[in-house]
């Protein structure tokens, strides 16, 4: 089978989730030992996607465009043109691994992951150009064209069911895979020293964004430093994102600034790290539709706190402290819970270790794969 696939989001340097989710998944695909052939879809007049030299050459072919980005897509939204698949041609079904300007001729079996629907709950924590965005992209017509949308967990599909009345047999429910890294000592030190960390700290990683709920983080903080006698530092690491004045002019007034670093966008090797040093980790997001990160730190035998909401109860079980984000007085009792708990902090890394085992990119890509082929017959019955 021949499959085209938009690799777009391999564009954007650092990898956000959905990068990330791009790059692992065609790492899996390609190494899977099948004969399938992938058609991979970039456009920059700038940039091209740095490919891995260990990816079999012989199985994918770069299709790469130089026609600036704002004149593509105000063709892709006015006129519907170019068709992507077109543009590929031959393949035999085309799959985009994330919302994008997408027209498509009515002959190609299209494929789309959702990760989230954030953009149409949430319309409030994203920024006046982020709303224009999702409003052209016009999701419900994407929706409508795909022959089969994979949502990345359960409550993603039960949410595409629920708000956009997708039928529930065209939804195929893939969850994501993380990729294993254990962590060394040597590495820890090299992290400890590099950022200057103390040796009590708390973690928060992820974009700095509204949706990711860093003023709860700095709340939650305070009182534990206040109310629950914490000593320890507070770590916020990640890339910058949107609408970043409000949690930086809290920042500035904290009253334990002082014992608050903000890391930039920090690498695989020393994310793992960071994870592993930390005594908590915190991910707060109000909204998520799978979650990387507090696998990632769960995978490290460190204890996580995360929101009861969304997907985050679905995809961690029992390996995190489940809290209500919009709550300070919940996060802050549950992390002084962990804090002052040894048998639980043994019972979270145990199951932390357990929980992160289930989700792997080669079950992800086999799954993927099967539903690749099974587009055909959807796209068939439909037309």
């Amino acid at each position: 089978m021949r499959i085209g696939v938009d690799i777009r989001a391999l564009l954007d340097r650092p990898l956000t989730g959905v990068g990330e989710y791009t790059f692992q998944l065609l790492d899996a695909l390609l190494r899977d030992g099948h004969d399938d052939t992938y058609v991979l879809f970039s456009n920059s007049f700038h940039d091209r996607p740095v490919l891995p030299d260990a990816w079999p050459r012989d199985r994918f072919t770069l299709r790469t465009f130089r026609i600036p980005n704002k004149l593509l897509n105000l063709s892709l939204v006015l006129a519907r043109r170019p068709r992507l698949d077109r543009m590929l041609a031959p393949i035999d079904c085309f799959f985009a691994p994330n919302l994008h300007f997408l027209p498509l001729t009515r002959e190609t079996p299209f494929l789309l992951t959702v990760h989230d629907l954030s953009f149409h709950h949430y319309r409030s924590l994203f920024s006046l150009r982020r709303r224009l965005w999702h409003r052209l992209l016009m999701p419900e017509r994407l929706f409508a064209r795909a022959d089969v949308l994979l949502a990345v967990s359960q409550a993603t599909a039960d949410d595409l069911h629920k708000t956009y009345h997708i039928p529930n047999e065209k939804i195929a429910m893939i969850h994501s895979g993380i990729h294993i890294v254990r962590t060394s000592e040597d590495a820890q030190a090299r992290v400890r020293t590099q950022y200057r960390l103390p040796e009590h700290f708390l973690l928060s990683l992820s974009t700095l964004e509204p949706r990711k709920n860093l003023l709860a983080v700095l709340d939650a903080y305070e009182q534990l430093r206040a109310r629950f006698g914490y000593r320890g530092g507070l770590v916020i690491a990640g890339a910058p994102g949107w609408s970043r004045g409000a949690f930086h002019r809290a920042l500035a007034t904290h009253p334990y600034r002082a014992d608050i670093q903000v890391l930039p966008y920090v690498a695989p090797e020393e994310k793992y790290a960071l994870f592993a040093l930390a005594d908590v980790f915190l991910y707060l997001s109000v909204y998520e539709g799978f979650g990387f990160p507090p696998l990632e730190a769960a995978m490290q035998g460190t204890p996580v706190l995360a929101g009861h909401h969304s997907s985050l109860s679905e995809v961690m079980d029992d390996a995190a402290i489940l809290v209500d984000v919009h709550n300070i007085a919940d996060i802050a009792h549950g992390v002084a819970a962990v804090l002052h708990d040894a048998p639980l902090r043994s019972r979270l890394a145990a199951a932390g270790a357990r929980v992160s085992a289930r989700y792997s990119w080669k079950k992800t890509a086999a799954l993927t794969r099967a539903a690749f082929y099974a587009s055909r017959g959807s796209h068939a019955h439909r037309h």
